[in-house]
């Protein structure tokens, strides 16, 4: 959207640039009605007469001139300055994009160092209870193994004592 708003605005600085301000009727009817009246010819003013009707045409086609060129070269200046703040915009928005870019980067790494330690801290602790887990279940098949042989030589041996009381 940024860009379409930048190149709406340049669009309408080119279109002035081709529709200059200045009355360009006038400054034809000026040089025509010059050169009219004399040959024009560059010459050096301090060192040559001119002619004072021709001097007066002169000082006319040059006024107009230069306010055309002035008015020129300030909207050469305004577009320069257009396309430097347009620059600038364009400079403060790549930056602010790079900052967000780098701060979301430290937020996932930030983000993958936690993970990795939680994982690294179930492991620690999902081993540690499998070895407590497989040290009961030894310890519960030595108690289970005792009561078998126990119930077993109980039982033997009240067999036998039944068996002598009642023979």
């Amino acid at each position: 959207m940024k860009n379409f708003l930048i190149l709406c605005l340049l669009c309408s600085l080119a279109f002035a640039v081709e529709n200059p301000s200045v009355d360009s009727a006038f400054v034809k009817t000026a040089q025509d009605s010059l050169i009219q009246k004399d040959s024009l010819v560059v010459v050096d003013t301090v060192s040559a007469k001119i002619p004072t009707d021709s001097l007066s045409g002169m000082v006319k086609v040059d006024s107009v001139a230069k306010s055309e060129l002035q008015k020129e070269l300030a909207l050469r200046d305004s577009l320069l300055a257009v396309g430097d703040s347009i620059r600038e915009a364009e400079q403060k928005l790549h930056q602010s994009e790079l900052e967000v870019e780098n701060a979301r980067c430290e937020n996932w790494e930030k983000s993958y160092s936690t993970l990795k330690q939680e994982y690294e801290t179930c492991v620690k602790i999902l081993r540690v209870n499998l070895t407590n887990g497989e040290a009961k279940q030894k310890q519960m098949r030595r108690m289970g193994t005792i009561a078998q042989m126990g119930s077993w030589v109980g039982g033997i041996l009240i067999g036998l004592a039944l068996g002598i009381w009642v023979f």
